[in-house]
């Protein structure tokens, strides 16, 4: 155990499908796949091997995967190069890399 890789507390992966409902306490990262809204209290990570179709919602987000729908921070949004999402972005501040793949409104200084 004196080696092993720290994870946040609500780290979602693996080749599983979810439908519905996600909600993680605090931060998190998500790197499965998901039909339905992800919902974090904090920080959440949507890693280049996920895929959402659905909201996703947090305090801050940086997204690498693909999201298909509304991505909602209360205060910052990344968009890695990595990064495909079809769907508006609203968010107090964001930063997105020229490399990543965005199709849909852009919403900032607005919170949630």
């Amino acid at each position: 155990m004196l080696f092993q890789k720290k994870r946040p507390p609500g780290h979602v992966t693996g080749e599983i499908h979810l439908r519905g409902q996600v909600a993680l306490v605090g931060s998190g990262t998500f790197s499965s796949h998901l039909d339905g809204d992800l919902f974090a209290a904090q920080a959440l990570q949507v890693e280049a091997s996920a895929t959402i179709r659905g909201s996703v919602h947090a305090q801050q987000i940086t997204v690498a995967g693909t999201v298909t729908g509304p991505v909602e921070a209360r205060e910052h949004v990344r968009l890695e190069p990595s990064a495909r999402l079809n769907g508006p972005l609203i968010a107090k501040s964001a930063d997105i890399e020229p490399e990543a793949d965005f199709q849909g409104d852009l919403a900032i200084g607005t919170q949630p």
